[in-house]
């Protein structure tokens, strides 16, 4: 684990993130979709442990729990809780995710007008992302995937004063999206400048 950061190597991590900045050339692709999860899903979907780590271990907190300041040098997520990747859930956990996955993407065909599938990531197939305490964000940036690429975020849980998703359209003007529970951003994170204010 020398030289690495968030389970990436850091040279490349910081590579990435230090070159990320806005380019007019890339054409944002950003939905919103209401009612995602069927009721019961969302209930479930909030009760994942995600303090556990898929042998039963308690889960180290990782750096981006551990300074706003370093997050922001590297342009990454900063949060008083650990993002939870796929790999780290239990197995039980991943075949449930993967099954909810399965069940809802039919609403993102309708808005892309492609046949999807679920990523084959062993990290990004299905991620819990927590955004916890007053400086909690995520910077500006692409994500570092192919163009053809979709990713969703589905807000199951709000408590408190709940940060917006912010992107840049294709005019370069910022834009900010206020989710409401059980509702969906649907985008390509390759081609979409995109973050999480604070």
């Amino acid at each position: 684990q020398i030289n690495t950061l968030w389970k990436e190597s850091i040279y490349r991590r910081v590579l990435h993130h230090i070159q990320n900045n806005y380019d007019k050339n890339k054409i944002p692709w950003v939905r919103t979709c209401k009612n995602v999860l069927p009721l019961n899903e969302l209930v479930r979907c909030t009760q994942i442990n995600g303090n556990n780590t898929h042998n039963g271990s308690e889960r180290a907190d990782d750096p981006n729990t551990k300074s706003s300041i370093l997050s922001s040098l590297t342009n990454s997520p900063f949060s008083k809780k650990s993002t939870i990747y796929f790999h780290e859930f239990d197995d039980e956990t991943k075949r449930y995710l993967e099954m909810i996955g399965n069940k809802i993407k039919y609403k993102y065909e309708e808005l892309c007008g492609e046949k999807l599938q679920l990523s084959d990531s062993k990290d990004f197939k299905a991620i819990l992302l927590r955004y916890e305490g007053e400086l909690a964000n995520f910077p500006m940036h692409y994500d570092s995937e192919l163009s053809y690429y979709y990713r969703t975020l589905i807000l199951i849980k709000k408590e408190g004063k709940c940060p917006p998703f912010l992107y840049y359209d294709k005019e370069g003007t910022k834009q900010k999206i206020n989710l409401e529970l059980n509702e969906a951003i649907f985008f390509k994170g390759s081609q979409t400048y995109h973050g999480i204010d604070k």
